[in-house]
């Protein structure tokens, strides 16, 4: 179990039902709290199920303004300058055909890194190149309605 994941579940009861966009934004910002630098976050779920949200409430917390933070599924990697001299990088493995494809992208020197923040919406499509202390997570639509966040382990979909 990672750090992240540790220190996450501690302030979190998961699975979390996230009624509303607003909640979905906080959720990001308390994970936010608990990264320490060379955290890698995966996220998966269905299209629209809040992962860009998700990832928007985390980036917001650590200084990153709102409109900076979109799915950079045509760009695969958005980077982010945080105030703390740390970088945010923010991947879209949506249209990646798998691990083998990330080295163009840079993240074997990347990924893990000191002074780094990883967050992978789409996590499962890049599975063999997420290491053990990976904080996975899911989103889902809730039966009722919002979303649920939880945690998850091993290949998704």
């Amino acid at each position: 179990m990672s750090l992240a994941q540790g220190q996450f579940e501690s302030q979190m009861k998961l699975p979390m039902h996230l009624p509303a966009l607003e909640d979905t934004l906080q959720a990001g910002a308390r994970l936010a709290m608990t990264l320490t630098d060379g955290a890698i976050v995966g996220l998966d779920g269905p299209m629209g199920a809040g992962k860009t949200s998700f990832v928007r409430g985390l980036a917001m917390a650590l200084g990153v303004p709102s409109h900076a933070v979109a799915s950079p599924t045509f760009t695969l990697v958005m980077e982010h300058a945080l105030k703390d001299g740390r970088v945010l990088r923010h991947v879209d493995a949506w249209r990646l055909p798998g691990a083998d494809a990330l080295e163009e992208l840079g993240w074997f020197e990347w990924a893990g890194a000191s002074r780094t923040l990883t967050i992978v919406e789409w996590a499962g499509k890049i599975d063999a190149a997420l290491g053990g202390d990976t904080l996975r997570l899911h989103l889902d639509y809730d039966e009722g309605s919002g979303r649920l966040l939880s945690l998850a382990s091993g290949e998704m979909p």
